[in-house]
Order: C-alpha cells, then sequence, then structure tokens
C-alpha cells in the first residue's frame, strides 16, 4: 500500500462518525422491484438470471483504465421501463461481450485488516469475496452488511462512493431498487476498489479551506447558482487542461491552487436536514440542464457530454439511497455529490448552462419509453450494440418528473430532445472512450 493510502487508513481508523440509528425519512423510499427472485413469470426470471451470471461470469472492473461493469444498470433499467424477457437476455449477450471474467486478486481480504487494500483495484475478486463472506455470516441479509461497511464505523465506504466517477452510489442504488444480494455485494467491492476521493468527503480528513478571498462564493442554496459563479471564476480561467475528459480530474484534486478553491464551493452549497429534498431536487434539474445543454458536444451533431450523464444518473442514486442512510449522513451524501458536481463541472471545462428550450413535448412517457426501449442508444454505423448509459438518462428524467413534479414540463421536454437527437457520446479527452 502506498504511504498515502496507509496514512488515511490510519486516520479513518480514528476518527469515527456519530453512529446514528435513524435513518434520514425527509424522502418517501424508492420502491423496490417486484418479488422476481421468486416468480415464474418469464420476464422476472430472465432479470433473476441475467443478474446472477453477470456476477459469476464478469468482473466488475476491466480494462486499462479501468472501466466499470454497467451490464446489470442496463438490465435493470430495462426491466423497470417494462422490458420482456428476450430484450433482456439480447442486452445481455450484447454487453457481455464486451466484459471481462473474473481474475484472482494477489491476496484475501481478511476481517481485521479489510480497510488496508482500499482503493486497490486488482483485489476487487478478493473484496467481493469478503463482503459475500460477511453476508453469509449474517444469514444473508445484505442490508446487515451494507449497514455496517457502507454506512457505519470508522471511515464507511460511503466516503468513497463518488469516486470511479459515482459508479459505487449508481451501482449501490440499484441494489435498492432491485432489491439485489448480488448488486450490493458488487457496489461495496466498487466502493472499496474506488475509494479514492474520501479525504474530500470524511468531516475529519477534510483539509482546512484557505482563507476567503475576493473569488470565494457567498453562501447559496442553489447549486445553479454555484456554477454559474464558478464558471467564471477566474481562478479556473487559466486552468492546465487544453481537453475536457476524466484524465483532468487526478491533476485539478492535486493542483495547489484550484484544489482549495473547489473546495470552496463543496463548502458554500448550504445544506440542512429539512431543506435536503429541496437541494436534491435541485441539483437532479441543474444536472438534467447541464446534459441537454452539452447536445452537439465538440461539434458532432447529437453527441451528449458523457461525463455530464454521470452527474445525472448519480443524483438518481444519491436519492435512493440517502432515504437508508443514517440522519447525520445524509448531509454528507448530499455534499458528496455536490463535490462530484463540481469537479465534473471543472473537468468538462466548466461548459455553459443552457436554459431548456421550450418546445412542442412530442411523445409522452410511455411512448417515449417504447421509442427509447427500441432505440438503444445503439453506436450506428454498423455498430447497433446496446449503449448502457442512454436508457438509464431516459428512465432518471422520468423518475425524477414523477417524484419532484413536472408543471412545468421541464423534464418531458428534456427527455424527448434527448432520446430522439441521441447520436452518442462525446466529452472524452485523448485516449479515453467507452
Amino acid at each position: 500500500m502506498l504511504p498515502f493510502q496507509r496514512y488515511v487508513s490510519h486516520l479513518s481508523k480514528v476518527i469515527s462518525p456519530p453512529a446514528d440509528t435513524e435513518l434520514f425519512s425527509g424522502l418517501p423510499r424508492v420502491s423496490a422491484a417486484a418479488e422476481y427472485e421468486t416468480s415464474t413469470e418469464k420476464r422476472d426470471r430472465t432479470l433473476k438470471h441475467t443478474l446472477k451470471a453477470n456476477h459469476h461470469n464478469y468482473s466488475i472492473l476491466y480494462g486499462p483504465l479501468p472501466y466499470h461493469n454497467h451490464l446489470p444498470h442496463v438490465l435493470g433499467t430495462a426491466y423497470l421501463m417494462g422490458a420482456e424477457a428476450p430484450y433482456l437476455q439480447e442486452l445481455y449477450d450484447e454487453v457481455g461481450r464486451e466484459l471481462s471474467p473474473w481474475i484472482d486478486s494477489p491476496h484475501e481480504i481478511a476481517k481485521d485488516e479489510w480497510r488496508e487494500w482500499l482503493g486497490d483495484k486488482s483485489c476487487q475478486r478478493a473484496y467481493l469475496d469478503f463482503f459475500e463472506d460477511e453476508m453469509v455470516t449474517r444469514g444473508y441479509d445484505w442490508k446487515d452488511v451494507v449497514d455496517e461497511f457502507m454506512f457505519r464505523g470508522k471511515g464507511p465506504l460511503l466516503y468513497g462512493a463518488i469516486g470511479g466517477l459515482g459508479h459505487p452510489l449508481i451501482h449501490l442504488g440499484y441494489a435498492y431498487e432491485l432489491n439485489s444480494c448480488e448488486l450490493a455485494m458488487e457496489a461495496l467491492s466498487l466502493a472499496a476498489t474506488c475509494y479514492d476521493l474520501n479525504i474530500y468527503v470524511d468531516p475529519g480528513l477534510a483539509p482546512p479551506l484557505p482563507p476567503p478571498s475576493a473569488s470565494t462564493p457567498a453562501p447559496s442554496s442553489s447549486p445553479l447558482t454555484l456554477l454559474n459563479h464558478l464558471r467564471t471564476d477566474p481562478r479556473f480561467t487559466q486552468s492546465p487542461f487544453s481537453h475536457p475528459g476524466e484524465s483532468n480530474i487526478a491533476p485539478l484534486l492535486s493542483s495547489p491552487t484550484l484544489s482549495p478553491a473547489l473546495r470552496e464551493y463543496q463548502s458554500a452549497l448550504l445544506i440542512t436536514t429539512t431543506s435536503i429534498p429541496v437541494i436534491l431536487a435541485d441539483l437532479t434539474k441543474t444536472a438534467a440542464q447541464l446534459l441537454i445543454s452539452s447536445a452537439d458536444v465538440g461539434g458532432e451533431e447529437g453527441k451528449y457530454d458523457f461525463f455530464l450523464a454521470h452527474l445525472l444518473t448519480t443524483a438518481w442514486a444519491a436519492r435512493t439511497v440517502i432515504t437508508e442512510v443514517p440522519v447525520g449522513m445524509a448531509e454528507t451524501l448530499v455534499r458528496a455529490h455536490w463535490l462530484f458536481v463540481c469537479i465534473v463541472f471543472v473537468a468538462q471545462q466548466r461548459p455553459q448552462i443552457k436554459p431548456l428550450v421550450p418546445g412542442d413535448k412530442g411523445k409522452e412517457w410511455d411512448e417515449l419509453y417504447k421509442l427509447a426501449l427500441a432505440h438503444k442508444g445503439g453506436r450506428g454505423e454498423g455498430d447497433e450494440t446496446a449503449d448502457t448509459h442512454y436508457l438509464k438518462v431516459v428512465r432518471t428524467l422520468r423518475e425524477s418528473a414523477k417524484l419532484w413534479g413536472d408543471a412545468d414540463g421541464f423534464y418531458i421536454n428534456a427527455a424527448n430532445q434527448f432520446a430522439h437527437g441521441f447520436a452518442g457520446w462525446g466529452g472524452f479527452g485523448p485516449g479515453e472512450g467507452m
């Protein structure tokens, strides 16, 4: 383990968050999917078997970057959108061709040293085995395992859930929505292996803020207001990033000038326990506005910014997970997601946030779902493989409209523009891609 990782691990052992027992109840819980585990319906059985097959056959991380296994996300999304059994099986076959089988980790993970290897992606299989062993000892109560390692104790994994472009948080959201022990154990393993932003989230580890300056943002409860301020902040105008992309994140966070300035924005968002639902709604709408604003990114017609899409899907994940966290960690989760928004916004060169252009609503939700399922976000040009993010965006927009309301037609308008106009993803830097 690197010295920095050992330092973080040591501090996490001596700093413990409050041992809350009450869960955050400011929002209704997301309804879990029907009991497909015991259903005899073919559609339900197909979801069950494909999720389990993915869990058994394919690693959660693969490739040189590494990439993340999104197969459970697209399977769950399609199922929740009403897809039938053949469609789910086709998704499994198509997406699975790009994934990699599990490989053994260099060593096992023991209970008394499970934190020693956080952030080590070569330990993905060892972490999965460790968490599944814990589940066995708890009578297969996966929520009890998640509760202990993700939300409680010393240095809970929630502090690192926005690592890896927020995939641990997204994966955990699907675990709750699908009531899946396999996805829950995968989410814990993702959080453990992508544990690299915790130092900015853990209240006991976060570096002190710099003294206020003329550019320091005024505290606000509006994410959009703060992002508009960030967009014109002169400290970021001369940023070293000549192109957008994930490769900007590491130098951004290691910059002695930009990282502290970024943390000013993280702290500037005014959050209270009672205001969390409103802020989550604002974060979701802002993320949707950012994504739709990115149409034709890089001058390529119909291309949307891949990384801005993650702001929207992590917003829904945060909304799903927050009803499962102790009250004392609810603000931490929201502020972590807000930090992720700021990081991606800067990494993507602080794009313009355009108002959504009013227009005909086009297809209503049921018709739009049918269109999206038929389209699948296929990449075209002879490659009709389903895109693993396209359906997630469409469904997140609809679920957000159902939860937060859509009297002005914002979400249905955004979904129509995205679903009809989507021709692939952009926003990548050199050497990046899907």
